[in-house]
């Protein structure tokens, strides 16, 4: 009789069922705890007129103070650095035979070939709430021309009986396997193959010919821990002797070792998580005992998370883990907290050990994480809390880039300086001292979003006009340039132009698509020239989708499905997408806050899901030769069908542009539209 355990396909295959008694759980405590970095306070200095005198107070100069918070006690770990698995040495094999005896006329001299058998049991195959075979193997070594055969053999698997000394009882240390029909045969026929060769078809044999062996299959599971003896009861009958058939039978018994399992667990946490950042915690499952471990299960329930909250499944199942081998899972979480981890403990059923390990915490666009927190000034609270928050996490992915070392920040991240940070969180707190004072909020998100997407860039060159500062220009067109690359790259650039756009939403609503951009226009033109394009209905899905394309060929507003992200390859340029209650896009604007091409084309493709013809406007705002040096021109009533808008070059205008529309893919053809309306913008008066 052999027994070896079960693989996870065959326990499926085999049609055998569990509930959550054939399962063994263990429970783990991880604890990680994380030491607040340091806080980047920025000063805002501000001078606010008084109704009787004009004074005010001129706070110190912006700098980096250097926080020192209490003492943090140290958390002593009680997991050591490198776990010590104690092999427990057990018998490899244990081997029993037996010989098939006459039931009667054993006193009458009868001279019978040997019908032998033999018991042959891993000692380390039995595992605790595990399956396993046990397979009988019975052969039949007559000599060929003796016409001895075996017939109708059976074999009756014995369990043994628990504590109670009753077999059946709930605390038998082995028990027959469930399936879909109910408890797995204990008597079992032994059989040989037939015509087809394989053991357990309709086709099996259930006789033995002289040279010939025959099996029966038993499934068990293990429940108890500890050694315990099989004994098997073997009846057939023996054809070919003078006195006609007789009765054979034989006992048979074997031990098998059965054991609680063990496992490692090795958690990857990172040494930084940031306020509001996703991260991964993998935790890699070694099977430490000698039998494989099936339909292992790991959980992370949400209740049991502090300073974090889980993002993606709590469950992981892992089919099959071999002896000695390991297996991979992770769980996604949101971080609550800022900080680097500075201890971790476990505490865990004693068949579970673990250890930690913390890798560099690398985030989007392959940055390091920085632990640090930047504290914007309190005006700055008074801007709209989604604004707000997406403006600190867009300032600090910046933050962690202008900090990281020059030898682990990637190549394809351009380098900027702390101060390029600091401005921009100043540019917030401007905004919000704006808003407090009752500047309009769509007028102040509208400076803010030129503020951030580089339209001071062309000012640049005002502030440095003298040949001896041509290194301090081009440092900090150098930190414009790297800031705008990764607000364009970032998802956290994304989140921040969306604040944008939903607070706008209402604006656009109230006023219509041209009005509200020549608003637009009209509130950023003592700004440097910028070209925006805005494309919208009366509150219906927008029938195309509007992307730009430079003279390069760079692209944007294609949306790249992989990644979730919209694609911005434009310098200084953002896209805003405003949505109705059902998540449609009603209007969609393309804004570059620093023209540096010769041209531009706008690109429009139909969306599939809208219906054809359904009317939109175009509206453009571009560079021109007027006296705030711009224009506006608007195409309302376009249809797909009924002409493809063209925008003509004056003398004056900086830059061409052209309008395609696409239908799946191809270009459409049409009779010319001309302009609704082609106005200047107007410069109002300070406010």
């Amino acid at each position: 009789i052999t027994a070896r355990p079960l693989t996870a396909q065959e326990i499926k295959d085999k049609g055998i069922i569990f509930d959550s008694s054939d399962f063994q759980a263990y429970n783990f405590t991880a604890a990680f705890a994380v030491e607040p970095g340091e806080e980047i306070k920025i000063d805002f200095p501000i001078l606010l007129p008084q109704p009787e005198t004009v004074s005010g107070v001129v706070l110190d100069k912006v700098g980096l103070p250097q926080l020192s918070g209490p003492g943090l006690q140290t958390v002593s770990t009680i997991i050591p650095d490198t776990l010590k698995i104690a092999q427990t040495k057990i018998p490899n094999l244990m081997v029993r035979g037996f010989t098939l005896k006459l039931e009667e006329y054993e006193d009458q001299g009868f001279n019978i070939p040997p019908i032998p058998g033999v018991i042959v049991i891993p000692g380390d195959i039995g595992f605790l709430n595990q399956y396993f075979s046990v397979m009988l193997m019975v052969g039949n070594v007559a000599p060929d021309g003796s016409g001895l055969v075996v017939e109708d053999l059976q074999a009756e698997i014995v369990l043994p009986a628990g504590n109670d000394t009753v077999v059946g009882s709930g605390d038998d240390p082995l028990a027959m396997a469930m399936t879909g029909q109910g408890e797995s045969p204990r008597i079992q026929p032994v059989t040989k193959p037939g015509a087809d060769g394989k053991l357990g078809t309709a086709d099996d044999e259930n006789f033995l010919a002289p040279g010939e062996s025959g099996n029966a299959e038993f499934l068990v599971e293990g429940m108890r821990e500890g050694s315990h003896v099989i004994e098997m009861e073997i009846t057939g009958t023996l054809t070919g002797l003078p006195v006609g058939p007789v009765a054979i039978r034989g006992r048979a018994a074997g031990a098998v070792l059965v054991r609680n399992p063990s496992f490692t667990l090795t958690f990857t946490h990172p040494d930084i998580v940031n306020d509001g950042e996703e991260y991964d915690l993998d935790v890699t499952v070694t099977n430490t005992s000698g039998s494989p471990a099936n339909f292992v299960s790991v959980n992370l329930y949400p209740n049991n998370i502090s300073g974090a909250s889980l993002v993606g499944d709590a469950s992981h199942e892992i089919e099959s883990i071999p002896p000695g081998d390991s297996a991979p899972v992770s769980f996604r979480l949101r971080s609550h907290v800022t900080g680097t981890v500075y201890a971790a403990t476990l505490d865990s059923d004693e068949k579970v050990a673990g250890r930690f390990e913390l890798k560099t915490s690398v985030g989007e666009l392959g940055i390091p994480l920085s632990p640090d927190s930047l504290v914007l000034p309190k005006e700055a609270g008074s801007l709209p809390e989604t604004l707000r928050k997406a403006g600190i996490a867009l300032l600090g992915k910046a933050y962690a880039a202008a900090t990281a070392p020059a030898s682990v920040l990637p190549k394809d991240v351009k380098r900027f300086s702390k101060k390029m940070v600091w401005d921009r969180a100043v540019e917030m707190a401007e905004a919000g001292l704006r808003y407090s004072l009752h500047e309009p909020l769509a007028d102040t998100v509208k400076h803010l979003l030129m503020d951030f997407d580089g339209g001071n860039y062309a000012r640049l060159s005002e502030e440095y006009p003298e040949p001896d500062q041509a290194r301090q220009l081009e440092a900090d067109q150098d930190d414009f340039i790297g800031f705008d690359d990764l607000r364009r790259r970032s998802f956290r650039g994304d989140v921040f132009a969306d604040a944008i756009a939903s607070i706008l939403a209402a604006d656009l609503s109230a006023l219509g698509i041209e009005t509200f951009h020549r608003q637009f226009a009209e509130t950023v033109s003592f700004r440097p020239e910028h070209l925006s394009v805005l494309i919208g209905t009366d509150g219906a899905p927008i029938p195309f989708r509007l992307t730009l394309v430079d003279d390069q060929g760079l692209v944007l507003g294609e949306y790249d499905e992989e990644n979730d992200k919209i694609i911005k390859e434009i310098p200084f340029s953002d896209y805003l997408t405003f949505a109705d209650t059902e998540g449609n896009a009603t209007s969609q604007m393309a804004l570059i806050t620093t023209p540096q091409g010769t041209g531009y084309t706008i690109r429009l493709e139909r969306n599939p899901g809208v219906p054809a013809g359904t009317p939109f406007s175009l509206s453009i705002v571009l560079p021109a030769d007027t006296p705030s040096r711009l224009k506006h021109v608007v195409f309302s009533g376009i249809t797909g069908a009924n002409g493809v808008p063209v925008i003509e070059q004056v003398a004056g205008d900086p830059y061409a542009l052209t309008v395609e529309m696409y239908a799946d893919g191809e270009l459409i053809a049409g009779t010319p539209i001309s302009p609704t309306q082609a106005t200047e913008i107007a410069d109002p008066s300070p406010t």
